[in-house]
């Protein structure tokens, strides 16, 4: 997602709330974004993405957390009233869950959707991760009222192309952007390169498919 908003030449700033999985910070720490890692667990752990939506210098905030977002949210506005502030500071919010097939999967996207339910500036995109199978075999979600509920409300659906695991591997082990990955200086494979090319096409083009809910 920052890869897709970078190249479109759009001003981010991105914060990594995960600390088991930093990927956020360790691939964009050398690239021309500014990724600061925060404690957004722990208590004054969101003070850094409050501030700089109150400087309302920047037109997206992109924010990593690990999975269970709607908890985390909820913790969130009740500590410092995090969802009434975007409406304060007049940001509009777009919560994306990546989804495998599980149950468990769909549970959190409905979580997110009941936490933030009310927010008219808050709104909801759902991600079929595909390294899971094939889109059509999503059917957890596919016969959920959640997904009713999410297209009802205005919510998108879109899908992640599944990208070969051996090229993910040597993107990771490399500590770089994914647009890093494929520029002529790359220490990646060309086969891996072109693999990497492909996959970015395809997820910019499922992006751009949700209007303005992405920032672009």
């Amino acid at each position: 997602m920052l890869d897709t908003l970078m190249a479109a030449g759009i001003k981010v700033v991105a914060f990594d709330g995960d600390p088991d999985n930093s990927q956020l910070f360790r691939f964009y720490k050398s690239a021309d974004a500014q990724v600061t890692r925060i404690p957004i667990h722990k208590r004054n752990g969101a003070d850094d993405i409050i501030m700089e939506m109150e400087e309302m210098e920047t037109p997206v905030i992109l924010v990593d957390v690990p999975a269970g977002g709607g908890n985390l949210l909820a913790g969130l506005e009740d500590e410092v009233g995090f969802l009434s502030a975007l409406d304060e500071v007049g940001y509009h919010m777009t919560l994306v869950t990546v989804l495998s097939r599980i149950k468990d999967s769909v549970n959190q996207l409905k979580l997110a959707m009941d936490v933030t339910e009310g927010y008219n500036n808050i709104a909801h995109v759902a991600v079929k991760n595909l390294y899971y199978g094939d889109a059509n075999k999503f059917r957890f979600l596919e016969r959920s009222k959640t997904k009713q509920r999410l297209l009802k409300n205005g919510g998108v659906e879109i899908e992640m192309a599944d990208l070969y695991e051996d090229t993910y591997e040597l993107v990771d082990e490399a500590d770089v952007s994914f647009l890093a990955a494929i520029q002529p200086d790359s220490e990646l494979p060309k086969p891996d390169i072109r693999r990497l090319k492909q996959w970015l096409r395809h997820f910019e083009q499922q992006v751009l498919s949700t209007g303005e809910l992405l920032g672009l």
